[in-house]
């Protein structure tokens, strides 16, 4: 039996989808046509989004745009900012949110100027959540697998990759003038009442069934703290470690500093007594 804290936020916020829903019609881009396309997308160059060619693209205030294809499926928020590559496979962002969802053997990459995240090969069903703001990346991953993230350097994208588990999120910040370099921190489990605000403006099922999404996330996140745990409790016991560590050589070479003091005092004194 669901807990009666789940169903009152899947009420709340089927209510809440239902209200954006209105306001954000979902548009099939092979339902559609050109006009109706205009009317939701703003396109560079006119019309590209039709054609197999490289397309800059924007959606309208209001608006999302869900694109189905072989390798998965796009959603992407109203006011997003967006490059598309030769084909659907690869999706620049630019600004904005977007969400790729697959099934099993699906592929698709989501680059942006801080990092990369690549979904290939999937052996499960993939989800994830990228959200572009001017000065940092937000991926949220509430798939059954664990998603790619490369970092960008002067060079590309890394060929090293680092793993976000299931359930989990991280913030990549733009790299400071000082360092130069993208910093990829630790997995947290996702905030809930952000990842839930992120669903409910990309969902594409029935209002009635939000609520079993909302409960789907409670119990994927709880997995998720009970997975970093024992991450972040060792990474806590090797910082302490460490402080205490910088705090002994503080100590030791304070020690050595009043213990020459010392010294040079005595020579100073005895010095002083030859002379006399």
């Amino acid at each position: 039996m669901k807990s009666p804290i789940v169903f009152f936020l899947g009420f709340m916020l089927g209510f809440t989808l239902d209200v954006r829903v209105k306001a954000e019609d979902s548009v099939q881009l092979r339902n559609i046509t050109s006009l109706n396309l205009n009317n939701r997308v703003l396109q560079e160059p006119k019309g590209c989004l039709e054609q197999s060619a490289k397309c800059a693209f924007q959606i309208s205030l209001g608006r999302k745009l869900d694109i189905p294809f072989a390798g998965g499926h796009w959603f992407f928020s109203q006011n997003s900012m967006l490059i598309r590559q030769q084909d659907w496979s690869e999706v620049r962002l630019v600004e904005g949110t977007l969400r790729f969802r697959s099934e099993a053997g699906g592929r698709g990459a989501i680059s942006t100027e801080l990092v990369q995240v690549v979904l290939e090969g999937v052996s499960v069903s993939a989800d994830v959540f990228v959200e572009k703001s001017k000065d940092q990346v937000r991926v949220v991953n509430v798939g059954e697998q664990e998603v790619a993230i490369s970092r960008r350097t002067a060079q590309g994208f890394q060929a090293r990759r680092e793993f976000l588990p299931p359930g989990t999120e991280i913030v990549v910040e733009r790299p400071s003038s000082r360092s130069g370099e993208v910093e990829i921190g630790l997995p947290v489990p996702f905030d809930f009442e952000d990842q839930v605000i992120r669903e409910a403006r990309l969902f594409d099922g029935k209002k009635a069934e939000f609520h079993l999404r909302v409960a789907e996330l409670i119990e994927k996140r709880n997995q998720a703290a009970e997975l970093v745990a024992p991450v972040h409790e060792a990474l806590a016991k090797r910082t302490i470690a460490s402080i205490e560590q910088r705090r002994d050589e503080a100590r030791r070479g304070k020690a050595k500093r009043e213990a020459r003091d010392r010294e040079l005092r005595l020579m100073f004194r005895k010095r002083v007594l030859e002379v006399q």
